[in-house]
């Protein structure tokens, strides 16, 4: 008899709870999933630092559920700023990724090494830039040529075998950008701007070498690695063991100096007192 009043009961709570999940929290959980809320669309690419406009944005009716509170809802609040990263078409507008002034140019030139300089040379040719198609992030080796004709002697420094491409700027002064992509067809006519200037990362004895080249020597730019981290890595490190080798030879040649030097004192002393003892 017991038994049958508890089984009572459990159907009873059971009938229960089915009516309210059918009557109340299953429309109550629809309501949700269908309620919208307009939102700020992309509706033509805006590319970093671009000043935004209402003619590349639209508002379109998005499911509220899961929806960031952070998307913008008004294209009357964020006209007149500035995108601080790329949107692409059909990408919500985000209030982290708006700027309320105008981004600063050349901000790579805020985020150098403490032990590093950034440092500009003139491109003196279109075959000396490498037909103008270096780009920011390049592993590049300097070639130097001194003297005209016969005459004339190339070699590679050893102090700039791989040196970083900090950025390229062209004769108009704005910069090219390497975003790991071919250049398209429709580019081709900004792709043929001749190079002015590269720009590159190097630290201070590399940086006097670059100098004196400036005016006594032709440079010549070869590339040697481009969007290939590892790579990129590989060959800086491997400059600077070539800078370790190159201050431990020099360490030693101090050390066989100070040795012959020292050398050179004990024998003019032996000689001083041999004369007196005569």
């Amino acid at each position: 008899m017991k038994k049958t009043k508890n089984h009572a009961l459990i159907g009873i709570i059971s009938i229960i709870i089915g009516l309210l999940t059918a009557f109340v929290l299953t429309p109550l959980y629809g309501g949700i999933l269908e309620k919208q809320e307009e939102v700020v669309r992309v509706k033509e690419k805006i590319t970093e630092g671009e000043l935004i406009t209402a003619d590349k944005l639209e508002t379109v009716n998005v499911g509220a559920y899961g929806l960031s509170p952070d998307v913008v809802k008004s294209i009357d609040g964020i006209t007149g700023k500035y995108a601080k990263t790329d949107f692409y078409k059909g990408s919500y507008i985000t209030g982290e990724g708006l700027s309320d002034v105008a981004l600063e140019e050349d901000t790579y030139l805020n985020d150098i090494p403490e032990d590093k300089y950034a440092i500009s040379i003139t491109i003196q040719s279109f075959a000396a830039g490498l037909s103008s198609k270096l780009l920011k992030g390049d592993i590049v080796t300097i070639i130097t040529k001194k003297g005209e004709g016969d005459e004339a002697v190339t070699e590679i420094p050893r102090e700039l075998t791989y040196v970083e491409v900090l950025s390229t700027t062209e004769e108009d002064g704005e910069d090219k950008e390497n975003n790991g992509k071919e250049v398209k067809k429709e580019d081709d006519t900004k792709a043929k701007k001749k190079l002015a200037t590269i720009t590159l990362l190097v630290n201070s004895l590399q940086a006097e070498e670059l100098a004196s080249f400036e005016n006594q020597r032709g440079i010549h730019v070869a590339l040697k690695c481009r969007n290939n981290e590892k790579l990129k890595k590989e060959l800086l490190d491997e400059q600077d063991k070539i800078f370790k080798e190159m201050e431990e030879s020099a360490d030693g040649t101090d050390k066989n100096t100070d040795i012959e030097s020292a050398g050179e004192q004990s024998g003019e002393i032996k000689k001083e007192v041999d004369k007196k003892n005569k």
